[in-house]
């Protein structure tokens, strides 16, 4: 708005200078012939010519400060920015204990799956797996959980079935053990291996399941799937500290 009540003004200083400025009126009088060679004013007086007022012109006044687009370029300067960063430290304690039995888990019956203790929801999780058995694997989730793998399932390229036959690969060749347990904060964290008909490894991954009580139950979760703690999985890779720019500078800051 200040731009453009500069330009009112200068526009009513020029007016008023024009105004200054208008053609004089004319005083000359005519002269008529005379006897004897007296002078004889004209009986009409000369007329009194009003000045002229002259519109100066408009310049293009420049978009106020209000119209320009001030995330794209900053109006006032700056002095050089300095890159500073805080450092927020967040720990995440846990208690690590070893299952001391390695004998295989064999599968419970439908009407035998418990949820008593975290590692009896394991077992009936991975119970229900063996046994094919896709509504009972799904009642080993919470609520929320079983609302994301139902929208996972009703993908065109995934659903039940593919489940239960990649189920069917898997557990008729290998057979699960309890690895470790592991408490942090409301939540325990049971880990599991598994093992061939030989009873040896049949691979490196030690797969961890996630448990929080719910009435009274432990019910698998999956609230922890971005916790540090678990994509960390220290127990198995060993790294108990990780930094990261939480926030890093871009180019596309506003300089």
């Amino acid at each position: 708005m200040r731009t453009k009540a500069v330009v009112v003004v200068i526009t009513m200083s020029i007016a008023s200078i024009a105004f200054a400025q208008g053609s004089p009126a004319s005083s000359a009088q005519k002269k008529s012939p005379t006897s004897k060679g007296n002078a004889v004013p004209s009986a009409t007086p000369a007329a009194t010519q009003k000045p002229v007022v002259t519109a100066a012109p408009i310049r293009n006044a420049k978009p106020a400060a209000d119209d320009v687009n001030t995330w794209a370029k900053p109006l006032y300067k700056t002095t050089k920015g300095q890159e500073k960063t805080i450092i927020q430290v967040d720990k995440f304690p846990y208690r690590e204990s070893t299952y001391l039995s390695q004998k295989p888990i064999e599968p419970l019956a439908k009407d035998k799956y418990s949820f008593v203790t975290p590692e009896d929801a394991l077992v009936s999780r991975l119970s229900a797996m063996a046994n094919l058995d896709y509504d009972g694997w799904l009642k080993s989730w919470d609520e929320k959980s079983q609302q994301f793998l139902k929208s996972m399932d009703a993908h065109p390229d995934a659903g039940p079935q593919k489940r239960i036959n990649q189920w069917r690969g898997v557990f008729g060749q290998v057979k699960p053990v309890l690895v470790r347990r592991i408490e942090t904060g409301s939540y325990v964290i049971v880990t599991y291996k598994l093992l061939n008909k030989a009873g040896q490894d049949a691979g490196i991954l030690e797969y961890p399941a996630a448990f929080k009580q719910v009435g009274g139950l432990w019910i698998g979760t999956q609230e922890l799937q971005s916790d540090a703690l678990m994509n960390m999985s220290p127990w198995v890779s060993g790294k108990m500290a990780d930094e990261a720019d939480a926030r890093p500078l871009t180019e596309t800051v506003i300089k």
